[in-house]
């Protein structure tokens, strides 16, 4: 099974037109020339440095220990994170009401995130997934 994964990830799916723009794109980031692109800047060079010199300083379990501060809203209901930690490759949680589905989609969340954090919206009094804050934030 590993075998026939490995092969279907090592083909090359992009069509002739995504491979000319990434060998443009390619060679427009290594020779530092980025005329013909149309360029957005979100961040300057010295706040991307804050960012990443603080991110490289947060304790992951300090954020998610954050989650017990706050009611969690979620399909309607108001739950209570009594434990939040990312361990050995596994996220830990308990919840009050213990409601099987919600614990295991914060779980999925948890361990499909790179950082292993849970992205969340605080509300006024709560906090949420973000896809839910539009519903809850009136």
């Amino acid at each position: 099974m590993t075998a026939i994964r490995e092969q279907r990830t090592a083909q090359d799916l992009r069509t002739a037109k995504q491979k000319a723009a990434d060998d443009i794109a390619l060679h427009a980031t290594e020779a530092g020339e980025w005329d013909g692109f149309q360029v957005e800047t979100h961040c300057n060079a010295e706040a991307a440095k804050q960012i990443i010199e603080h991110r490289q300083n947060l304790d992951v379990s300090d954020s998610l220990a954050a989650l017990t501060k706050h009611p969690f809203r979620w399909k309607d209901r108001v739950f209570r994170i009594g434990t939040c930690h990312y361990e050995n490759g596994k996220a830990l949680v308990e919840a009050t009401p213990s409601e099987p589905d919600f614990i295991g989609e914060i779980k999925k969340r948890i361990e499909q995130n790179r950082f292993h954090v849970l992205p969340y919206v605080q509300g006024f009094g709560f906090v949420c997934l973000p896809e839910d804050y539009e519903k809850y934030k009136d």
